[in-house]
């Protein structure tokens, strides 16, 4: 079993990613303990959306426009 920071770490996103995953139904298997999930190891966690990962910097301007 791994905790949400586990998962978060080996998927690399961030740890309320997760929990919403689990919150939301997303993670097979995940049960809650108290305030904190438990995803089994074997667990397939979603793919990341487009909107996933930033593709340019902060105040920087898309050559797009």
């Amino acid at each position: 079993m791994l905790t949400t920071r586990q998962a978060a770490a080996l998927r690399g996103v961030a740890v309320v990613t997760v929990r919403r995953w689990c919150q939301q139904g997303k993670v097979s298997g995940a049960t809650r303990i108290g305030r904190d999930w438990m995803i089994p190891a074997s667990a397939a966690l979603p793919e990341i959306g487009a909107g996933g990962k930033r593709t340019h910097k902060k105040g920087e301007v898309s050559e797009d426009l």
